[in-house]
C-alpha cells in the first residue's frame, strides 16, 4: 500500500518543548553553551527540514529515470539528514528517529539488491513502498517535535 503524496509542510519554529541540549547541531553556532533553548530549536527545525526535504526529493524520483545511482544518491541524502537531526535533537523523539532510521535500512537493503538500471524498473513497486515507509517515519518525527511543523 502506498502512503499518500501528500507533502507536510514546515512551518516555521515556534517553541519547542524539548529541554535536551544539542550534542553538536548541524551548521553549529558559536553561541556559548548557556544560550537560549531557541538556537537548540531553531538546529532541530533546520535539521527536519533537511530531513524532509530529502525525503520528499526521494519520493519524487522517477525512479525508471534516474536508475540505480540516482537512488543511492537520493538515499545517502535522507542518511545525510537523519545525521545532522540525530546530532541537532540529542535525545529528543529518539523512538521516532529510530523508527525513520530502520525504515531507511529497508529501503537501503532493497536498493543493495539492485544490480541494474532495469532491475530498477522491475522492483518499482517494492521500491515504491520502501520510500512510502520512510515517509511515514518522517511524519513520525515531525508529530514528535511540534514545534517544527509537526
Amino acid at each position: 500500500m502506498l502512503a499518500s503524496a501528500a507533502i507536510i509542510t514546515i512551518s516555521a519554529c515556534s517553541g519547542s518543548t524539548s529541554s535536551a541540549e544539542p550534542s553538536a547541531p548541524s551548521g553549529a553556532s558559536s553561541a556559548p553553551a548557556g544560550a537560549s533553548a531557541a538556537t537548540g530549536s531553531e538546529a532541530v527545525c533546520a535539521d527536519v527540514a533537511a530531513v524532509q526535504s530529502s525525503v520528499t526529493a526521494l519520493r519524487d524520483l522517477d525512479l525508471k529515470a534516474v536508475g540505480t545511482n540516482g537512488l543511492t544518491e537520493a538515499v545517502t541524502a535522507v542518511e545525510t539528514a537523519l545525521t545532522g537531526l540525530s546530532s541537532s535533537a540529542g535525545a529528543t523523539a529518539t523512538a521516532e528517529r529510530e523508527a525513520l532510521k530502520t525504515s531507511l535500512e529497508l529501503l537501503k537493503a532493497a536498493d543493495a539488491g539492485l544490480t541494474s538500471d532495469a532491475s530498477v524498473q522491475e522492483k518499482a513497486t517494492e521500491l515504491t513502498t520502501a520510500i512510502a515507509g520512510v515517509e511515514t517515519a518522517v511524519q513520525g518525527v515531525q508529530t514528535a517535535l511540534p514545534g517544527c511543523g509537526g
